[in-house]
């Protein structure tokens, strides 16, 4: 029961870690970026 229940924990811990720094890293980059200017125009297009 313990093996099974280690192989189950080791993995999902490891996904959730990962998933975690790659959650960190897209922060960065979407703190840095704003949207500057927005123009809407109407045409028959």
């Amino acid at each position: 029961m313990r093996k099974q229940l280690l192989g189950l924990l080791v993995p999902l811990m490891a996904f959730v870690l990962i998933a975690d720094a790659a959650d960190m890293t897209g922060k960065g980059v979407a703190a840095g970026a704003a949207l500057q200017k927005l123009e809407v125009t109407h045409s028959q297009d």
